[in-house]
């Protein structure tokens, strides 16, 4: 093993420490116990796939009425490119609010509280859609919580560490204040892919 990567180790084992020892640094040493603390459901979600805005309002405008489950293509019978149909009529376009609007929606009806959004899986507009998640949950005071899920093929740079700390780190800057923002006993959540 190269001495970058063991120092890379080290150092994501010295975050992790340091965060699982933030409770009792930050004197939180009454932390509720998990049995009467809330379950809550999250549902990992595509920010690069919103229901019907950006790319795919475009591939669903301009091919998908050509895609039939009878047809003579190789992939057809499986729905060629298409795996998940985002449930909306052809053709309908949504701006980035409306379309977070449809899918917190969509997800409290189906007994979802919050979604970890992949990071940065569709890269500026993922981002995009991130925010217009928040903006829309905290606009319409929705019971709905958001946060990010690690996915370190998707984060720009070359050390994967780094790259987490600025991923978090921006969330935290730009929306640590929200009360849409996932958190378990006070302290914000990220998940890991």
């Amino acid at each position: 093993m190269r001495c970058a990567n063991k120092a890379s180790m080290w150092k994501l084992a010295f975050v992790a420490a340091l965060f699982a020892a933030r409770p009792m640094l930050a004197g939180d040493l009454a932390a509720r116990p998990a049995e009467d603390r809330p379950k809550k459901i999250y549902a990992h979600c595509m920010a690069c796939y919103p229901v019907a805005a950006m790319a795919t309002a475009c591939q669903r405008a301009n091919d998908a009425h050509r895609i039939r489950h009878d047809g003579t293509g190789q992939f057809d019978a499986i729905g060629d490119r298409w795996r998940n149909w985002p449930l909306v009529p052809d053709g309908m376009r949504l701006t980035l609010e409306a379309n977070a609007d449809l899918e917190i929606r969509r997800a409290l009806r189906g007994g979802i509280d919050g979604f970890f959004v992949d990071a940065w899986a569709g890269g500026d507009n993922a981002r995009k859609v991130f925010d217009a998640l928040f903006q829309v949950a905290e606009a319409k005071d929705y019971p709905f919580e958001i946060s990010i899920c690690i996915d370190n093929s998707c984060l720009p740079g070359a050390d994967p560490l780094q790259a987490t700390a600025a991923a978090i780190r921006d969330v935290l800057n730009k929306h640590g204040k929200s009360p849409q923002l996932a958190r378990r006993d006070g302290q914000p959540l990220v998940a890991g892919c």
